[in-house]
């Protein structure tokens, strides 16, 4: 159960994650895998296909944490995940199966891209209230650009980091202290959301107000105050972008 109790940031600017924060990311995902799946392989039967798309999805392999930590570049993560997906379904993985399945994949994903109600009434509030508000993800800066562009929201943002600019992504203090800089404010007069739990904490314990954003309830209940501890630092949880205000200090 999340909690319902509003949260109000004094801030003087806003930075909030994008993939399943302001972006529903995940169900697009799944759709794009899908369809780009079916096209390479129409004779796999539907259970196994799905079993491969979630397993992908899943990414236990850790391909897109290498990539976010800046071990690997984007390519290379994007084709060792297909060809992990290819060998669970008993088949090589060719330059032109590759180059289809992405094909297919980035236009149905893109197409499948939709905003959060609730991240789209934040903006608005964060507008009115002249907060600005910058976005900082662990994907590539090619992909979330285009994901912002597909939302409608190019106008909204006043910087847009990625990890793959950045060296190291998520939850790299360096990466939370670059978009500080972007904006032109300290750690402690920003405000950051995120749905990952790892990466809130980290923008706490890089002197941000951080939020953690529990979309799906995977904290259980909250305690009185609202809270999850990790170690010394306290990241207050929040079960939608509805029970955000952030204002001027």
């Amino acid at each position: 159960m999340s909690p319902s109790q509003p949260l109000t940031l004094h801030v003087r600017a806003l930075v909030l994650d994008m993939d399943d924060t302001i972006n529903q990311t995940t169900p697009a995902m799944r759709v794009a895998l899908r369809t780009a799946a079916v096209g390479l392989w129409p004779q796999v039967p539907e259970e196994r296909l799905h079993a491969a798309v979630e397993r992908y999805a899943f990414d236990g392999a850790g391909w897109f944490q290498r990539f976010s930590s800046g071990q690997i570049d984007f390519e290379t993560m994007r084709r060792g995940r297909l060809a992990d997906m290819a060998a669970q379904l008993d088949n090589q993985l060719s330059d032109q199966q590759y180059e289809s399945f992405e094909e297919s994949y980035r236009a149905v994903f893109i197409d499948s891209c939709r905003a959060f109600d609730d991240a789209l009434r934040l903006l608005d509030r964060a507008r009115a209230a002249q907060v600005p508000v910058a976005v900082l993800s662990n994907s590539a800066h090619h992909m979330t650009r285009r994901k912002i562009h597909r939302i409608g929201l190019d106008d909204r943002f006043t910087a847009v980091l990625c990890a793959d600019q950045l060296g190291a992504g998520k939850p790299d203090p360096g990466a939370y202290l670059a978009a500080c800089r972007a904006i032109g404010h300290e750690p402690g007069e920003v405000g950051y959301v995120d749905d990952l739990f790892r990466d809130a904490h980290g923008g706490a314990q890089a002197g941000l107000k951080a939020v953690w954003l529990d979309r799906i309830g995977e904290d259980g209940t909250p305690d009185s105050e609202h809270q999850v501890r990790s170690g010394d630092q306290a990241v207050p949880m929040i079960g939608g972008l509805d029970q955000l205000d952030v204002r001027l200090p």
